[in-house]
């Protein structure tokens, strides 16, 4: 297909970020956060998901690799998943130093899968950040390819929790993050692409589960997530009330948390995973 397998386990030059606590408070506040410690005067850590504003530059190190995607469509690559490993926690003033490389291509029956594997350090050499992008590029439409997903069953929820989306969510989103893709803030360009409208960044939408996790699970101490892991499934748009179901998964190591987050009847994110120390 398109994605060149010769730059599977190719890595790219190291990118560097300078932890500002503007920035970090920027992107709580995005996200709705109100918790004491990652918001306000008394903010002392940022945001773990916070790390995807320092991983954009890596992550589009592969995106736009020319030998890699030399016969790709970007406007066929829709953001799959995402994995979030939070080692340790991040605060004003860190220095720190992103590695990158195509960990995977593999090819599926409706088109390519990438990911792209992203370590952060800190100038001491510990490691504070893990992440894996997963993104799919569409194959060309088939007609006889016919998908049904069966209807989908969870386990009964340990906690519910209820997100409200702000009207102005995607702005406040785009300008924290640095993601200005105009789907998220243009309506022609969303309607464009077939969209009903302007739609929420996927990683602003696991940013509120990971705020619904942190207060339900843990009373807010941040420290505790360790993980977070998601499939991006369906669009979710500026307004929406999203409800957030979570679980405890059954595991002999950690405190695994399984979740979805629907929109009304629809998921929204599936097969999430939340690891809690």
């Amino acid at each position: 297909m398109g994605l060149n397998q010769e730059r599977l386990g190719v890595e790219y030059p190291a990118t560097h970020y300078k932890v500002e606590r503007d920035a970090m408070l920027a992107y709580a506040r995005a996200t709705n956060e109100d918790n004491p410690l990652l918001v306000g005067d008394g903010a002392q850590v940022a945001s773990p998901m916070f790390g995807v504003v320092w991983l954009a530059l890596p992550m589009m190190q592969a995106l736009f690799d020319p030998e890699l995607i030399a016969d790709a469509n970007l406007g066929r690559m829709v953001h799959a998943g995402q994995d979030m490993r939070f080692l340790e926690l991040v605060r004003p003033g860190d220095e720190l130093e992103t590695r990158t490389k195509v960990a995977e291509i593999e090819e599926k029956s409706s088109g390519e899968l990438l990911q792209i594997q992203m370590s952060s350090f800190r100038k001491d050499g510990r490691k504070v950040l893990e992440a894996t992008a997963s993104c799919f590029f569409r194959g060309p439409p088939d007609p006889d390819r016919k998908k049904k997903r069966q209807a989908e069953e969870w386990p009964e929820p340990w906690f519910t929790r209820s997100l409200a989306v702000d009207a102005d969510q995607t702005l406040r989103y785009a300008e924290a993050s640095g993601d200005h893709n105009p789907i998220h803030t243009d309506e022609e360009t969303a309607r464009m692409m077939g969209f009903d409208g302007i739609i929420v960044h996927g990683m602003c939408t696991m940013a509120l589960a990971q705020k619904a996790i942190l207060d339900g699970a843990v009373e807010g101490q941040v420290e505790r997530l360790a993980r977070l892991k998601v499939q991006f499934a369906k669009p979710v748009y500026p307004g929406d009330t999203l409800d957030v179901r979570v679980w405890k998964e059954e595991s002999e190591a950690g405190s695994p948390l399984g979740f979805v987050v629907l929109r009304g009847q629809e998921v929204a994110i599936r097969e999430g995973l939340a690891e809690i120390r």
